[in-house]
């Protein structure tokens, strides 16, 4: 099959999907609400599902497409062939054979995306959007399938499993997706990115209790389908005072003016539909709905509102996937002999004496390294050179929790966080030696082995390398367990005070669109973890000065580790030289 890119967009979807849907939505006679409800499912099927899809490709840094991606969309032409001939076989296992194989399309989808999400974690709040509206979709495969069958679960009628799979192909699929596109035009801009984040929370918890509702309880679709409005309403608010004035194309702003008042004038039916059905006092019937609410959001707010965006083309400011980690990996122990033990030491590189040969790598136009302490700039160039005492600083509420991960480190021969401070066992000892690029998987590979003084008790067991995008030079270190590594990606900046120091952190703040994380990097996808470490490094003495003394550090840093927002640990280190 052809090579998927921003081509398939416009051929295959705009073109192609849109043909094939108005042409099956206008194939009638006279209809009834389910005829009208089915072209509503078969403008889903063959025109949002696609041409949504287009909009969230998402290709590596070399410009390829993931496996799963390419999957969905090598798929979707047969799944939505598959889904029109359903319609022209009678309910019943026929039928939904068919219709599986458009759930089987939706599951791909799916995949593709958790395949984003993994690697990326749960931001940016753009990014999470789409994913929900990717994630939705097979939920209204499921409900077609089960249309198509001609189940009734639970005794719902046809019409009710009918519009539970219409609502998880437009409000669950195509709105967060157009809430997500929004975002990534005007996430520079804090006080409309405040609304749109109201609206897209709004937006995912409203689908889920919508469709609840319609199967289960009036009560939850009223309170669902508010939200939703409520969603709508607000991205509306944003598109129309931020989005659209943003934009140079009149079609785009044009159709995004009918998307908004679409989707707002849509929900709003919706919770009178749904506030009708709590109070027993009938205000719009079901044909009204499918002829007024239906065709509004599927013409009016999605169609429209994915026509405009593919005319746009709205960046994501997501780190693109494609980070080179290590492919070191550990058994049930790495220990402080394990890369002299698996062979990853290298014979033919030059030694190393330090993390880095010359800390001018990471030099940028806004961090620039001649304001670097010389003693702060020698620690990362001649790390041999330094000894090192660490004293820990746990969280309350954390120590036990410290106590089992020191407990689990020592199992592990990796990764051993001290508890207690003040201790013989606190003293660092290091070792540096050159390692196997191509065993490693990345260039300039070296190791750095710390292990608590006189003994073999290793604290970290690292391998540091660097990599480049945009200018940007990253600190990159994997840390070897078992099935994989542990990579922390660091940005680095320039230390506010004390001045001459530097910092190094994980923090997605510290540089938008960056790498910059912490992950476990394995042989089928890295997964960005919930944790963050920023370290602070800077100097208190001279190297040199014969008026210094030895007994005193001549750097001193702070590394500060969180797990899900919540600092958990301070590790404050003494960084001696070494006469």
């Amino acid at each position: 099959m052809l090579r998927f890119g921003p081509r398939f967009a416009k051929a295959s979807s705009i073109v192609g999907a849109t043909g094939w849907g108005m042409l099956a939505f206008l194939n009638t006679s006279p209809y009834s609400e389910t005829d009208l409800i089915n072209k509503i499912l078969l403008l889903g099927v063959l025109v949002i599902v696609p041409l949504g899809l287009s909009l969230v490709q998402t290709p590596d840094r070399k410009g390829r497409d993931g496996l799963p991606y390419r999957a969905a969309v090598g798929a979707q032409p047969v799944g939505a062939i598959a889904a029109l001939i359903s319609f022209y076989v009678q309910p019943g296992l026929t039928a939904a054979l068919f219709a599986s194989i458009w759930l089987i399309v939706t599951l791909l989808i799916a995949v593709f995306a958790v395949w984003r999400l993994l690697p990326r974690g749960f931001q940016p709040i753009d990014e999470i959007s789409i994913d929900a509206g990717l994630v939705f979709l097979p939920i209204g495969g499921v409900w077609f399938t089960m249309s198509r069958l001609g189940l009734q679960p639970l005794g719902f009628g046809d019409t009710i499993v009918l519009l539970t799979a219409v609502h998880f192909h437009f409000a669950g699929f195509a709105a967060p997706i157009l809430a997500g596109l929004a975002a990534r035009v005007i996430h520079h801009e804090a006080f409309p990115q405040k609304i749109l984040r109201a609206s897209i929370v709004s937006i995912i918890i409203g689908v889920p209790l919508v469709a609840a509702g319609i199967s289960a309880s009036p009560l939850l679709a009223l309170i669902g389908s508010s939200g939703i409005s409520l969603g709508l309403m607000l991205l509306a608010v944003v598109v129309l005072g931020w989005v659209r004035p943003s934009l140079s194309s009149v079609p785009a702003k044009t159709l995004l003016f009918v998307s908004s008042l679409s989707g707002a004038s849509a929900m709003t039916l919706a919770s009178i539909y749904a506030y009708s059905i709590v109070v027993k006092k009938l205000i719009i019937d079901i044909p009204q709905m499918a002829m007024t609410h239906g065709i509004a959001n599927a013409f009016g707010f999605a169609l429209c509102g994915l026509i405009a965006w593919s005319i746009a083309k709205p960046i994501s400011r997501a780190s693109r996937p494609g980070i080179p980690f290590s492919k070191l990996s550990a058994g049930r122990f790495a220990g402080s002999n394990y890369f002299h033990r698996v062979g990853a030491v290298s014979r033919s590189k030059p030694e190393v004496s330090g993390l880095v040969d010359d800390l001018s790598i990471y030099r940028r136009a806004d961090f620039d390294l001649t304001s670097v302490h010389p003693a702060v700039r020698s620690f990362y160039e001649n790390t041999f050179r330094y000894r090192m005492i660490v004293r820990p600083s746990w969280r309350t509420g954390f120590g036990f929790g410290g106590r089992i991960a020191n407990w689990i480190g020592t199992k592990l021969g990796q990764m051993r966080l001290p508890v207690s401070a003040e201790r013989l066992e606190d003293r660092i000892e290091s070792k540096l030696f050159p390692l196997d690029d191509a065993m490693d998987g990345r260039t300039g590979v070296r190791a750095w082995v710390r292990t608590y003084e006189g003994t073999d008790a290793a604290m970290y067991v690292a391998a540091y390398a660097t990599h480049s995008l945009f200018g940007n030079t990253y600190m990159n270190i994997a840390f070897p367990l078992s099935g994989g590594n542990i990579s922390s990606i660091l940005h680095l900046t320039a230390l506010s005070e004390p001045r001459g120091g530097i910092s190094l952190s994980t923090w997605p703040s510290a540089y938008s669109g960056g790498d910059q994380g912490v992950y476990f990097a394995n042989k089928l996808i890295p997964v960005r973890l919930p944790m963050n470490e920023v370290i602070s490094v800077w100097a208190v003495g001279e190297i040199g000065n014969a008026e210094s003394d030895v007994t005193k550090p001549v750097v001193k840093a702070i590394h500060r580790m969180w797990l899900c927002g919540i600092k958990f640990l301070e590790l404050a280190y003494d960084i001696y030289p070494i006469d």
